[in-house]
């Protein structure tokens, strides 16, 4: 299940991060780049935890009816659910992921 969630949160991180560097090389020192760097950076400095923590909470708050996450299933038993409880977790994971700074141009 650890290798699953890595694995799904490095295929979100790509998803995130690839389109939006492209976007700020070829758009560089404009408003897209600018913002895409200032989310970036708010990104970088907030932990998972953090961000699941508000991901759980605000909902229940605005919506008393929801019950929190589903029990979990195998991936064997039913895919798509199993994929739909571990969309959170790495959404999470993969969000810290693709605000990590370029490590050869420092960008």
């Amino acid at each position: 299940m650890t290798l699953e969630l890595g694995l799904f949160a490095l295929v979100i991180a790509l998803a995130v991060a690839i389109p939006v560097g492209v976007l700020s090389a070829i758009r560089q020192d404009g408003w897209a780049d600018y913002l895409f760097a200032g989310v970036q950076h708010l990104d970088a400095v907030d932990p998972a935890f953090w961000l699941a923590l508000l991901i759980i909470l605000i909902p229940t708050v605005w919506f008393p009816s929801w019950s929190g996450a589903p029990p979990y299933v195998g991936l064997s038993d039913s895919p798509l659910q199993h994929l739909r409880i571990m969309l959170i977790p790495a959404f999470c994971l993969g969000a810290g992921l693709s605000g990590r700074r370029c490590a050869w141009c420092g960008r």
